[in-house]
């Protein structure tokens, strides 16, 4: 059963603080000296590069930060980060009212099949009978977001946030509509900077003088610290692994240090899209109110870093539903509101409100394993 072919919510998350999404990659630094970002080489200080992604350009003359020509690489809001802080946001939903309107509590397998979608690592093979699979795809969160024992499919489809380049919107990545606040592939690098970070030791540095009172054994101590420092300036200035007896007792990396982080500028807009084909209006409902969460959430940010305010951000979307268009939010951050003037947007909400006020732990605890008739 559907009530709609198509739903769509996009949009811009424009950047209010710098934003950082730890990149897997290692062995890689940030030279002061020269201002260049290098891999596996003994200069400058660590570097923890932000989440990007890279799109084949043969057009395209300058090279990449991995020296490869014709790819574009760019800061990204990855699409899993977005759809598991949405998905989150939807069971917190569903949990308010299961938990906190009924007073049931769920199975641990419930919990992990709302939060993370698979419930084990060992998915159920066997197939489902018809009224199971009709039963999961017109649920008001696992038709959403998908998931439980046989990883139903979702029915939510969330992009990758990408910032406003031109030649993304040949790609039709992004909507020509946003060509005005696009910037051009070659002035891509403009779009991060390097952050460095001190990391300071109190101890070494003398900086409490309180601390002879505070410490237990403070000579003692004082002098294994200065001991273990002095091993690790040598095995510094060495370049090499082995500095003594000294350096083996202090194989531990200081407290005092420097690094860096890469982070995206205040000011970047990235385009962001969610869209759910053939849903029920309950669970166009409960997307409208998973992203209200998120977006009344967005002091807190996206992103790491949040402790020293990074990922703050605000938006500006629009929802189109088989056609017709309007806007569901107004106002910002945590005074973020549904757009109650428009009625399709409250029918969605009533629906999404009636269908999770209609679950119990037990027979989600069912649908979830597989279970149900």
């Amino acid at each position: 059963m559907s009530d709609f072919q198509s739903l769509t919510i996009d949009g811009l998350f424009t950047l209010q603080s710098p934003l950082h999404i730890s990149d897997p990659r290692r062995d890689c630094r940030y030279d002061a000296k020269t201002h260049r970002i290098v891999y596996r080489q003994n200069v400058g200080f660590p570097l923890t590069r932000t989440r990007t992604m890279s799109f084949f350009m043969p057009g395209l003359s300058a090279d990449d930060d991995q020296g490869r020509s014709g790819v574009l690489t760019v800061p990204v809001l990855p699409a899993a980060g977005l759809r598991g802080r949405l998905r989150r946001a939807g069971a917190k939903e569903l949990e308010d009212v299961v938990v906190g309107e009924h007073g049931e509590q769920l199975s641990m397998q419930a919990y992990q099949g709302l939060h993370c979608g698979a419930i084990s690592g060992n998915p159920r093979g066997d197939p489902p009978k018809l009224d199971q699979v009709r039963a999961l795809l017109d649920h008001v969160f696992i038709g959403l977001y998908g998931g439980g024992a046989r990883l139903t499919p979702s029915r939510l489809e969330v992009a990758t946030g990408v910032p406003l380049i031109h030649e993304l919107m040949e790609l039709d990545v992004i909507p020509p509509e946003y060509a005005s606040q696009a910037i051009v592939a070659s002035d891509a690098w403009r779009l991060t900077t390097v952050l460095p970070i001190v990391r300071n030791d109190d101890l070494l540095s003398l900086r409490d003088l309180r601390a002879e009172g505070v410490i237990a054994d403070f000579a003692t101590v004082m002098e294994e610290q200065f001991v273990a420092e002095t091993a690790r300036r040598k095995q510094r200035v060495k370049g090499t692994e082995d500095a003594g007896q000294e350096a083996e007792a202090a194989t531990a990396r200081g407290l005092r240090a420097m690094s860096a982080v890469e982070a995206v500028l205040p000011g970047v807009s990235f385009y962001v899209c969610f869209h759910l084909s053939r849903g029920t209006f309950a669970q166009g409902g409960l997307l409208i109110a998973s992203l209200l969460q998120l977006l009344r959430q967005s002091s807190g940010g996206l992103g790491g870093k949040q402790a020293v305010g990074f990922g703050k951000f605000t938006h500006r979307l629009r929802i189109t539903v088989d056609g017709q268009r309007g806007e569901p939010f107004s106002g910002r951050g945590a005074g973020t509101q549904i757009n109650v003037d428009m009625p399709l947007i409250c029918q969605m909400t009533d629906a999404a409100d009636a269908a999770l006020m209609a679950i119990r732990a037990q027979p989600l605890h069912q649908l979830i394993m597989g279970e149900a008739s």
